[in-house]
């Protein structure tokens, strides 16, 4: 039996009868290399509303973009919430795309989402930016490619391990320039050389 926790208290209800609701992706993803993270920052601060990460990347380095055509559903988000025996709450993040691997240039692509840990950037058509893996990175799901069952691409799933879920939700992006969240999304959180 899991341990209660009570470290935190509800401070905010919700009223949705007059809300238009995020519920939908770009069919894109930014798929950034976890150790090309140089820093990071998170709030979590219900007074203020905050539920956000600021971060940069490494001089030089920046995300790589995936994207499918925008009336498919392939790119997605979601997360799995569990306690530990300990009464610690994790987060399952799971991020769901699409690869083309019928050539050498889509093998090397799936080999390497295969073998690394990412942080990735998704973002609403309303604007906001979900990141997930923040803490921990995701790596890829195991998986059965069948090009001709899936019309020549591979569904795969990038997710946080079991053994290392995450502290947080899929966190909301801020960018170090106010209002700057969609540039730095169109330019891969890019931290170019000086």
């Amino acid at each position: 039996m899991a341990v209660t926790s009570l470290c935190a208290e509800i401070q905010r209800g919700q009223d949705l009868t007059c809300t238009s609701l995020d519920k939908r992706y770009y069919q894109q993803a930014i798929i950034i290399n976890k150790n090309d993270i140089a820093t990071y920052n998170i709030t979590i601060d219900s007074k203020a509303g905050k539920y956000h990460v600021k971060f940069s990347l490494k001089e030089g380095k920046k995300g790589y973009l995936y994207r499918a055509m925008e009336s498919g559903s392939s790119f997605s988000g979601s997360f799995d919430k569990s306690t530990t025996d300990q009464g610690m709450v994790q987060y399952l993040h799971k991020t769901n795309m699409i690869v083309q691997t019928a050539d050498a240039e889509g093998k090397l692509a799936q080999h390497e989402l295969d073998r690394g840990s990412f942080v990735v950037a998704m973002q609403f058509k309303t604007g906001g930016i979900e990141i997930y893996g923040m803490d921990y990175g995701l790596s890829s799901a195991d998986y059965t490619n069948d090009l001709q069952a899936n019309n020549g691409v591979n569904a795969i799933v990038l997710q946080s391990l079991e053994t290392a879920q995450e502290n947080s939700l899929p966190l909301i992006y801020e960018s170090e320039t106010p209002g700057g969240e969609t540039a730095d999304f169109d330019s891969l959180f890019e931290n170019k050389a000086a």
